[in-house]
């Protein structure tokens, strides 16, 4: 027999049809050893009166491709927020990009660009909070902060939780005692840096002024697990983010990812792999579920494909007009990943991985203007080309 691992209820903010009937979900995590074969161990258990179903936990990878250090770094190299048609390797249509620029002066205008109150938990590898471009813009558990090392001080059953946690090592992350962010956590800090690395530098930007960034680890160097993954979001829903960016995927669909994702009751925004493949017909997990009519369905998902410098769907981009929503740009992105201990670089990043964060810091401005002006209509944009396949956001 198997030993129980973790145990975890969730109970999350979803209403209606995403909420579970029986007012929240229970999760058993099981461990039968490494030889053990566990779709067979899973098909046991399922038969255990009162066991809803079984699966074994797969394995989830980061979606995205070898990194490139940059010869030299500036704003003008992050072609995704103003492609002016010639961002440092000659090539790129001027346009191409997610109107940065411009979003940053409606949203200045509305609310002052003033999306602190809204928290992304990046649900990743671990993100890098001493890099001096993210630090500013860290969610912060000020209970812990302020409290004791080696001590639960918030109570919420996790210690030393300063700037979220490491479900990858059982590690709060934010003391010398905790999880120290290195080069393992490279993909985590280049997502936060996408999203929120602060503009006081001269180095890059993030597409947002300051979104807090919650740092949710459960990927290693050898990738994470699904159960991880839950206990990363269940986290999430109980500190109060506001949404989650998840640029990975992996392994088959797993139904009990699927209902915490809906029970979670906010925003996923998940990448959507780089096999190049039709998600309709071959599945990317979670981001698949976006799919309508598929019993893994999940209405609080956005799914996010990569386009390139010339607004063309990226070469790896999945993609499915039924289980992708958005593409932006995915190809060559700039910002700052963690490199070693206490070191760090600006690298190049491509995948879906990379489109993910920008849709996320996105959403981010629209949730502050939401607490700024409750019930505001989103202004509408005119696409030039309708008859195109795909289009960056705008």
């Amino acid at each position: 027999g198997g030993t129980v691992k973790k145990q975890l209820e969730m109970s999350g903010k979803a209403e209606g049809v995403g909420a579970s009937a029986a007012g929240g979900l229970r999760f058993a995590f099981l461990d039968f050893g490494e030889d053990a074969d566990t779709v067979e161990m899973a098909a046991k258990v399922a038969k255990i009166a009162g066991v809803r179903y079984a699966e074994p936990d797969y394995a989830m990878y980061a979606d995205y491709v070898t990194p490139t250090p940059p010869e030299s770094f500036f704003l003008g190299y992050q072609y995704y927020l103003d492609n002016q048609g010639d961002w440092g390797y000659g090539y790129g249509t001027q346009g191409s990009d997610i109107k940065a620029f411009a979003g940053w002066d409606y949203a200045n205008d509305d609310f002052g660009l003033d999306s602190s109150s809204v928290v992304v938990g990046v649900i990743d590898t671990g993100v890098a909070y001493w890099i001096p471009e993210l630090t500013p813009n860290m969610w912060v558990n000020e209970e812990e902060l302020e409290g004791e090392d080696d001590v639960d001080d918030d109570g919420n059953g996790y210690v030393d939780d300063v700037y979220g946690y490491d479900f990858y090592h059982d590690l709060g992350i934010g003391t010398e005692a905790g999880w120290i962010p290195n080069a393992e956590d490279d993909h985590g800090s280049h997502v936060a840096g996408t999203i929120a690395a602060s503009w006081e530098y001269g180095s890059v930007a993030g597409v947002t002024y300051n979104t807090k960034i919650m740092t949710l680890k459960f990927l290693g160097e050898g990738g994470g697990w699904t159960s991880d993954a839950i206990r990363a979001l269940d986290y999430a829903v109980e500190m109060g983010a506001d949404l989650t960016s998840n640029s990975w995927g992996g392994g088959d669909p797993s139904m009990a990812l699927a209902d915490a994702i809906r029970e979670s009751g906010m925003l996923f925004i998940s990448s959507a792999g780089n096999d190049g493949d039709n998600g309709d017909f071959f599945g990317h997990y979670p981001s698949t579920y976006a799919k309508p009519g598929s019993p893994y369905f999940c209405e609080n998902i956005i799914s996010v494909a990569a386009t390139d410098a010339n607004d063309n769907l990226a070469s790896f981009s999945n993609f499915g007009p039924e289980s992708v929503h958005i593409a932006a740009p995915g190809n060559y992105i700039l910002n700052v990943a963690a490199d070693g201990d206490y070191s760090y670089g600006y690298y190049f990043y491509s995948g879906t991985s990379m489109a993910t964060p920008q849709v996320s810091a996105v959403a981010s401005l629209l949730v502050a203007q939401d607490k700024f002006h409750p019930g505001y209509s989103i202004p509408q944009y005119d696409d030039p080309d309708p008859s195109g396949d795909w289009d960056t956001v705008k």
